[in-house]
């Protein structure tokens, strides 16, 4: 270790020998019997010293270790990992030690937790997310914690920990000042008992199984307490009085659980220190204008109430909220436009989904709060057009007005107004008129969905060449015409593209397979003549692809063979001819149904065990069912139609048939092709 004088103060370079040696030791321990991890951790370091080692910080004034950040240094392929708690006790004043994913599951006789007690300056404890598995014992008692009297930071969070602790053990954390046990499953008495560590200002216990009711008593003693998590339980019944006791609370959250009652009765109001509060997913009763709860908070930023029951409030129309929220999320509420948010203008994320708000589109929303990143009022009523502020939100990422009754153009100022937009969905509309060319000028745009309008004219070029970033375009259902890929496409991360249900018209030319990212394609329901592109088969990404109803003629490309994730497959209503190629090995689904193939198909699908459905209605075949049929194991529905077969016995497990007039065969019925598609491959 070297002394260097800077400043008019002494600082030491370099590290304790004896810390440096028991770092190496413990670098092996961890690697145990071949891991690779910590590599700048090495024997012949003289220069820099352990203090520069990866993970290891020393004091500028002693030179000692004082923070060991070893998280997801133990790789899991090397199995458990026991405690030696002896390797650490060199390290005299450290006081952060993170052990966070190193799968350790226990530890050795003898150097356990109760080891570590002899580190008396350690404030910080992580051990997070390893395998501890403690059944029949606190977890207090078995870490053997009790004389930890500097820890004031512990986090335990998901491990196999089945109780905590006695009060007498809980008495002997009075200096911890964060707790996080979350995914423990603790029992219901513990917040009970927790009143005695007094100095606890932030308790995390986020899906810890606890039911019940909320205590009256214990963790109601908790004064200096800012912080509360007890989100993703199965607490009932209502939010007690003594919570009103915690006027220190900074956050409350208390998410999916199944709380009740009336929230302007609760405690909530006398908390005026609250900045942040989560009740979503509940059954509390929330009043529509919100003013008897926070009438008297000053703090408040940001508050979920989503997904419980509204329930009507005469609202004061000259109340001014002394409050600027950050985040409102209403959401599955079915209420009325709140009168306060006329004050409100700083939001940066407003959620007011499927709450069945009519009206005209309140576009004063946006003009008064120009920091809005996240703008959601999907799923309501909504109606006339849509006006843009005249100012520029530079930081608006997500604007979701799907599903309402919005009228008219889409704002051809989109792009001015929202510059860096990651998310356009304006989907579930009336929208007419032309897609805006200035949508191209969105270069971040990851998102765009305009399905289910009246919207007429051609994609834009602008689009197709300057949305760099898009990954999912959807305009399914509206009237748009013309080539359907332009000569140049620059989409280089499109994955999604669903332009079904339109008026397109032509043939698709070899550059479809520029879009080489694509894992989704629907062009179904239009009017594309031609031949179906070899090129196809360079889209080796694709997963599902829909081309029913429209024109394409020709064989089947065989080049579709390449395709080795494709999993849905619908070319049926067209005019394909020729022989099925025989190498559909992993298409689950799989609709030919109503074009002009022929021949046997002795060998089309012999060779795969994955497919579940099976359409041929309405072709040329000829020949009986292949025997091999009867191999695939995942088959339950298979379509003929219009031509007889003879069934193999075999077969006879896998197919269920039913007769209809004209001497038709259907073997059972299928699932909506396009639908399925859909669902299965489109985001929520």
């Amino acid at each position: 270790m070297v002394l260097s004088f800077l400043n008019g103060k002494w600082y030491c370079l370099g590290c304790f020998e004896e810390e440096r040696i028991a770092l190496l030791h413990l670098k092996e321990n961890i690697n145990f019997p071949n891991g690779i991890s910590l590599p700048s951790w090495v024997d012949n370091d003289t220069k820099a010293g352990c203090c520069h080692w990866q993970g290891v910080q020393c004091s500028n004034t002693t030179g000692r270790v004082i923070q060991l950040d070893l998280n997801d240094t133990r790789h899991l392929r090397l199995g458990d990992w026991y405690f030696n708690a002896s390797l650490f006790l060199p390290f005299q004043e450290l006081r952060n030690l993170s052990l966070v994913r190193n799968g350790i599951t226990g530890w050795r006789e003898n150097e356990g937790h109760k080891r570590l007690s002899g580190l008396n300056k350690l404030q910080v404890l992580d051990f997070s997310s390893n395998n501890h598995d403690i059944k029949d014992s606190d977890v207090l008692s078995v870490l053997e914690l009790n004389d930890f009297i500097s820890l004031k930071e512990l986090y335990i969070s998901d491990n196999q920990f089945r109780s905590f602790g006695t009060i007498y053990e809980l008495g002997h954390l009075s200096r911890l000042e964060r707790l996080f046990l979350d995914n423990s499953p603790l029992n219901a008495n513990f917040l009970q008992s927790i009143g005695v560590m007094t100095s606890l200002k932030i308790l995390s216990l986020y899906s810890c199984a606890i039911r019940g009711t909320l205590p009256n008593q214990g963790w109601c003693e908790l004064k200096n307490l800012e912080e509360l998590d007890l989100s993703y339980n199965e607490f009932e019944g209502i939010l007690p009085s003594c919570l009103g006791n915690m006027t220190s609370l900074r956050l409350i959250e208390l998410s999916e659980n199944s709380l009740s009652g009336n929230i302007v009765l609760s405690p909530l109001f006398k908390i005026t220190s609250l900045e942040y509060l989560s009740l979503s997913n509940n059954n509390f009763q929330v009043p529509n204008s919100l003013e008897s709860i926070f009438f008297n908070h000053s703090n408040i930023r940001f508050i979920f109430l989503d997904n419980n029951k509204v329930i009507t409030e005469i609202e004061t129309r000259n109340w001014v909220p002394n409050f600027q929220l950050e985040v409102l999320s209403l959401s599955n509420c079915h209420l009325t436009l709140p009168n306060f948010l006329h004050y409100q203008t700083d939001l940066r994320i407003l959620d007011l989904s499927n709450s069945n708000i009519g009206g005209n589109f309140p576009n004063w929303l946006l003009e008064n709060n120009t920091r809005l990143r996240g703008f959601y009022l999907r799923e309501n009523a909504f109606t006339g057009p849509l006006k843009l502020p005249t100012n520029t939100n530079f930081v608006m990422e997500t604007f979701d007005i799907s599903n309402n009754k919005l009228n008219g153009h889409i704002p051809t100022n989109i792009s001015t107004n929202f510059p860096n937009l990651l998310v356009l969905n304006m989907s579930e509309n009336v929208f007419d008129g032309c897609i805006p060319s200035s949508i191209g000028d969105l270069k971040s745009l990851q998102i765009l969905d305009l399905s289910n309008n009246n919207l007429s004219g051609t994609i834009p070029q602008e689009v197709f060449m300057g949305c760099l970033s898009l990954s999912i375009f959807k305009i399914s259902k509206n009237k748009i015409q013309g080539q359907i890929f332009p000569e140049s496409i620059n989409l280089k991360q499109l994955s999604i593209l669903f332009l079904d249900n339109n008026e397109f018209s032509g043939t698709i030319s070899n550059n479809l397979s520029t879009m080489s990212t694509l894992i989704a394609l629907d062009i179904s329901n239009n009017h594309l003549s031609g031949k179906i592109p070899t090129s196809m088969g360079n889209m080796t990404r694709l997963l599902g692809v829909a081309m029913s109803n429209n024109h394409f003629e020709g064989p089947i490309p065989v080049e579709i063979c390449q395709l080795n994730f494709l999993f849905f497959l619908d070319l049926s209503k067209n005019n394909l001819s020729g022989s099925v190629p025989s190498c559909f090995n992993h298409t689950r689904h799989v609709y030919l149904n109503n074009n002009r193939l022929e021949g046997q198909l002795t060998h089309a699908f012999y060779n795969n065990p994955s497919l579940v459905t099976l359409d041929l209605r309405d072709n040329k075949f000829i020949g009986s069912i292949p025997q091999s049929i009867g191999n695939l194991s995942s088959l339950s529905i298979i379509l003929l139609g219009r031509v007889v077969y003879e069934k193999p016995r075999c077969a006879e497990r896998y197919v269920k048939t039913t007769s209809i007039r004209h001497g038709t065969t259907v073997i059972y019925y299928v699932i909506e092709r396009y639908e399925k598609l859909h669902r299965l491959i489109t985001p929520d």
